[in-house]
C-alpha cells in the first residue's frame, strides 16, 4: 500500500471550495484538509517517506532477483 491515499471530500461546500479527510493507507496518518494545497503537501510528505523507505520491492522488482 505504498502511495494510496483514501480521499473523502465534504459534500456540503460550495464547487470552489475543496475540503475533506485524507488517510495514508500503509502508516494509517489521517488529516482533514481544507483546500488543494492541505491535500497536496500531506500526500507529498507521505510520498517522500514512502521514497526514503527504501524497503519497498514492487512484486516485479522481486521476480528480477
Amino acid at each position: 500500500m505504498v502511495r494510496a491515499f483514501v480521499v473523502q471530500f465534504r459534500p456540503d461546500l460550495d464547487d470552489r471550495r475543496l475540503a475533506g479527510r485524507v488517510e495514508h493507507l500503509r502508516t494509517g496518518d489521517a488529516a482533514q484538509f481544507e483546500s488543494l494545497e492541505e491535500l497536496l503537501r500531506f500526500m507529498e510528505t507521505h510520498n517522500e517517506a514512502d521514497r526514503q523507505a527504501s524497503s519497498y520491492h514492487s512484486p516485479a522488482e522481486e521476480c528480477k532477483k
